[in-house]
């Protein structure tokens, strides 16, 4: 047995190891309990070879240890317990004298993988985590190693918040669900990042979670069940209590609304549609005041009712046309559906003309982008107006915070919860960046260099980059000649991508941001095989100003097509990209 120091002693009692202090009182005592949890089971069933069953996680090694001050001033490492899963759990017991952080970490046998979390413990207190294990997964989630139910602070800090709830209703019968918790943050090229701040699994649908934060933030808290995603916005600052809340356990209001709470990200934006079936409120504090008070008014409250209602009618009326055209479709013995979309034909709009040496391009059906085919208002159905007004409450509100707000740092949350938030098909989307250019530019003198320097100047950079590339955007029809321009390919040699198009009967230019903007690569693939041979070409260019990041999704996705990069050493979007108009 290992004695470390004279405080703590190993001990083996029955096949658990006990951390105890010599002559410690009983009320000393703390438990921390693990468990080994393999999520989807059943894809283990599915999958003759699943991708992460190659190691076996249960018999991976549990450690503890905490850091000690050695004589020299050099922090310390050092174990104080170890031991293996036994049938899936695993127990440690001991003693200690005041609260410490104690570090959790899970070992491969063969030492190549590793996993850790911390634990804060103390007198008396117990601490419970789980070693998840999601099966044939290569990329998210991955496995995990996370503390389980609650995940709290040694002893009480100003700069302590706290974020409690039970979402049993929402996970469901979901055996692993986990909170994750990041902040925006802006990387070396002014482009919008998450952050993690911290990550708990659920016990039963329920969590408390307590962290430190310097300064007012706002958090994307995202939730995730075997089959469940869901998120939401939180202002978290020194001294806020956030409770997050299933829909329907507020007020009465919420109380009524039938189930399909709607997405308030879908209120205008393309946001994930998870967002709105919870939501996260405050009795004081920034939170309350920049999300409260519009979220719970009654108002908005009244309209999602309203919208929730006319949503149920919509999708019933949807249901019952396709049962219809079904049918009539079964009598006829016809075996397509016609879908009878309204959509605008090219007829609608003035004829494009070809540039000189491009007549003989086909111009006739093509039919402008949909920011120009905007719908007459008589078409806009009572769920799309009900939709507008949704987005019109937060929206007018957290403009009218980030302009009045009561101090800077108000107006500054205000611009990062989406206040001038516009999508580029909107006909106001120059004036409302404009606009939030201003507000960026007054909040400048009022806040400290730093919050300046990490949250007002790569944003602003960022949006003024969106202007340039919109702009640009607004001078392109079809017609005109390509750009003369230069990119670069993976083995960083200068391309001509004129000349591709000259010597191609038909190019396909296809702007994408890695690793996140291959989604249609596998159809591309498709058209690509069938019809490259008749004179079809594809150019994708990588938006994504980090070359290895461009280079590691190329060759996962294992592109067949000339691959081309648009890159920078520091703008949010590339020289290219701009002059293109690609606008995001």
């Amino acid at each position: 047995m290992r004695v470390i120091g004279t405080l703590l002693a190993l001990v083996l009692v029955g096949g658990v190891f006990v951390v105890t202090s010599c002559g410690g009182n009983p009320s000393s005592g703390f438990v921390i309990t693990g468990e080994y949890i393999a999520a989807f089971p059943e894809e283990l069933q599915q999958h003759e070879h699943p991708t992460n069953t190659s190691t076996d996680f249960a018999n991976w090694t549990i450690s503890l240890y905490r850091t000690k001050v050695g004589e020299d001033g050099n922090v310390e490492k050092v174990e104080i317990a170890s031991k293996a899963f036994r049938n899936g759990n695993v127990t440690f017991k001991g003693h200690l004298d005041a609260p410490e952080s104690i570090e959790i970490t899970a070992v491969a046998r063969d030492g190549s993988q590793a996993l850790s979390t911390f634990a804060r413990v103390g007198p008396g207190s117990t601490a419970s985590f789980a070693l998840l294990n999601y099966p044939h997964r290569d990329t998210f989630p991955s496995d995990m190693l996370v503390l389980r139910g609650k995940s709290l602070l040694l002893k009480e800090s100003p700069s302590k918040f706290t974020i409690t709830g039970n979402l049993t209703t929402e996970i469901g019968d979901s055996r692993v669900a986990t909170m994750d918790i990041q902040m925006v943050a802006w990387d070396k090229f002014g482009r919008e990042v998450n952050e993690k701040i911290g990550t708990i699994m659920l016990d039963k649908g329920s969590f408390v979670y307590e962290g430190e934060i310097a300064e007012p933030i706002v958090a994307r808290i995202e939730f995730r069940g075997e089959y469940t995603f869901i998120w939401v916005e939180a202002v978290i600052e020194p001294g806020a209590n956030i409770s997050i809340h299933p829909r329907g356990s507020r007020t009465q209001a919420i109380a009524t609304m039938p189930p399909g709470w709607f997405s308030m990200d879908q209120m205008g934006t393309s946001e994930e549609s998870g967002r709105g079936t919870i939501f996260a409120t405050a009795e004081s504090g920034r939170h309350a005041r920049l999300i409260d008070s519009w979220q719970q008014s009654y108002t908005f409250l009244s309209t999602v009712v309203a919208y929730n209602v006319a949503e149920q009618r919509y999708q019933s009326q949807q249901i019952s046309a396709v049962n219809q055209t079904i049918d009539r479709a079964s009598a006829t013995g016809t075996t397509t559906v016609d879908a009878n979309l309204n959509l605008p034909n090219a007829s609608s709009f003035p004829a494009f003309v070809a540039a000189e040496g491009c007549e003989h391009v086909e111009l006739s059906s093509i039919v402008p982008r949909s920011g120009f085919a905007r719908f007459p208002d008589s078409e806009m159905t009572e769920l799309n107006r009900l939709s507008d007004e949704l987005w019109a409450i937060k929206h007018d509100a957290l403009i009218q915070f980030a302009r009045h707000g009561i101090d800077p740092m108000d107006s500054l949350l205000a611009l990062e919860l989406g206040a001038f938030r516009a999508h580029p098909f909107d006909e106001k989307f120059e004036s409302t960046l404009e606009d939030q250019i201003k507000v960026y530019d007054n909040l400048e003198s009022m806040l400290d260099a730093d919050v300046v320097a990490r949250r007002i100047e790569p944003p602003r950079r960022f949006i003024e980059s969106r202007l340039d590339s919109y702009r640009n955007e607004r001078l392109l029809t079809p017609g005109q000649k390509a750009p003369r321009v230069v990119l670069s390919n993976l083995e960083k040699k200068d391309v001509q991508i004129y000349d591709v198009f000259k010597q191609s009967d038909l190019v396909f230019l296809q702007f994408w941001e890695p690793p996140i903007g291959s989604w249609s690569f596998s159809w591309l693939k498709e058209i690509y095989g069938s019809y490259n041979n008749l004179g079809f070409q594809i150019v994708t260019v990588s938006t994504q100003p980090d070359w290895e990041v461009w280079k590691t999704a190329s060759v996962s996705e294992d592109i067949p097509w000339l691959n081309l990069g648009d890159l920078s050493d520091d703008a949010p979007i590339g020289d290219i990209s701009k002059i293109f108009g690609v606008v995001y």
